[in-house]
């Protein structure tokens, strides 16, 4: 459940206040985890870089970096400097947030019901100056998690939306290379209904989208939330809800940052994404989350990981993927608490990895 909240002008996704002390008990006890498994294991080199990042109008739950208003100009430099520090690659995470009413291109088919702001164009204008390859996501909700009580006629309803957001997208400009599915989803035990009504969506918009846009790569980045006992149920879950799509590309987020997944945990759980995506034929990348959780309510919820931790996020993900994305760069590594550490050790031009690029 969440509540929306406003900050500095913009639309946020927050918990109820009521659930934060019992949230944040669970994400410290998860980072307790975290900081035994640094204590009892050497820091170690990065064994893949990091080379695509996850950027966005603002953040759907946090303020972080907003990009509303930046001109052709600002996106330029920004993407100037992903790619000194090894970044050839960005997710544009949504172009509209449907229960934020918030909408992020100058949409004729949303422009009564959302507020709106012309970001995505000169972010795909400044994207191709630089050579920087883009997925762009489209129609953002809420459905991937509320799928189990949504009716045959909301989840039809949805799919229209979603399909519509997108199309319009690229009769406006089709230049970019890639489609990202925005509304995220993760396992938390097994839900029947709900895995046929989030298999039905992704199998219809995407089918249609594979149609209508021959040659764009698809690419979908669900969360990671650790269940005892349940690998078997996971890796079930997740080939229903895969079941019959066009090849696209798996990009987990490996949830450390968030607390819904630690460190001692992590190879377990690579080791049961690879055996999802393998069974599906589709390619297998990581998403590193970047940030750590200080608070569930206000607009500055997280700050930078430590490069420590980020390390051994990023070794414990190689030997299971082909590449290593995250979540806003921009902001990690730019005015967020503790960016200055993370830039230079994980993406400054000194990190040998990333100079090979």
């Amino acid at each position: 459940m969440s509540v929306i909240r406003t900050f500095d002008g913009f639309n946020f996704f927050q918990p109820p206040p009521e659930s934060e002390p019992e949230d944040m008990r669970l994400v410290r006890s998860s980072y307790a985890g975290n900081e035994k498994y640094l204590a009892e294991h050497p820091d170690r080199p990065a064994a893949m870089p990091i080379t695509a990042s996850f950027i966005c109008a603002h953040a759907p739950d946090y303020v972080g970096l907003p990009t509303v208003g930046w001109n052709r100009g600002k996106w330029i430099s920004l993407f100037e400097e992903m790619k000194l520090d090894g970044i050839d690659t960005v997710i544009f995470q949504a172009a509209l947030w449907n229960e934020l009413r918030e909408c992020y291109y100058a949409s004729e088919i949303y422009r009564e019901d959302f507020r709106q702001w012309e970001v995505i164009a000169p972010m795909l204008e400044a994207a191709r100056q630089c050579g920087m390859t883009v997925f762009l996501g489209g129609y953002g909700s809420l459905s991937g998690f509320n799928a189990g009580k949504m009716t045959d006629r909301e989840v039809a309803d949805e799919i229209g939306r979603q399909t519509a957001c997108m199309l319009e997208l690229l009769e406006r400009d089709p230049g970019f290379a890639g489609i990202y599915y925005v509304s995220e989803t993760y396992f938390q035990g097994r839900e029947p209904e709900a895995e046929k009504r989030l298999n039905r969506i992704y199998r219809n918009y995407l089918g249609r989208l594979a149609q209508a846009a021959p040659g764009k790569k698809f690419l979908i980045s669900p969360a990671t939330l650790y269940v005892p006992d349940s690998s078997r149920d996971f890796v079930e879950f997740w080939n229903i809800l895969l079941d019959g799509l066009p090849s696209m590309i798996l990009a987990p987020q490996d949830s450390v940052g968030t607390g819904c997944d630690l460190l001692p945990r992590a190879e377990e759980m690579w080791r049961l994404w690879k055996t999802v995506a393998d069974h599906s034929g589709f390619p297998l990348w990581a998403n590193i989350e970047l940030f750590e959780r200080v608070k569930f309510s206000g607009p500055d919820l997280f700050h930078a990981a430590s490069p420590a931790r980020v390390r051994a996020q990023i070794n414990c993900a190689a030997p299971f993927v082909e590449r290593c994305i995250c979540w806003e760069y921009p902001f990690f590594t730019g005015r967020a608490v503790g960016a200055e550490a993370l830039k230079h050790e994980i993406f400054g031009r000194k990190n040998e990895l990333n100079s090979k690029k």
